[in-house]
């Protein structure tokens, strides 16, 4: 989002943007996916259980788009992500995804 104008990127901000607390838990496995991320500020650790072991998948910094398998319709989780610090994304339902792009 650095292309875009200060007054654009709060306009995204106020109709898309949440903020989660560090170890807050943005999505669980096994939910149902019905939005993409795009993240703006902090950190997010992607996680998934594996034997019933939390294993790390990837460190998201700002940025980066997670959460993608909302694209796909009636998806769901196939891992959890957990801000790693207090982090600003922007929540975008695969519609909105689509008229963005």
């Amino acid at each position: 989002m650095t292309e875009l104008s200060t007054t654009d990127r709060d306009k995204l901000l106020e109709h898309f943007g949440r903020r989660y607390g560090n170890g807050e838990v943005l999505y669980r496995e096994g939910d149902g996916a019905r939005e993409v991320f795009l993240l703006q500020e902090g950190r997010v650790r992607v996680v998934k259980r594996v034997r019933n072991v939390e294993r790390s998948l990837q460190i998201l910094r700002p940025g980066d788009l997670f959460g993608e398998g909302a694209l796909l319709p009636g998806s769901t989780r196939t891992s959890s992500a957990v801000a790693l610090s207090d982090v600003v994304v922007l929540a975008l339902t695969p519609e909105t995804f689509d008229q963005m792009m």
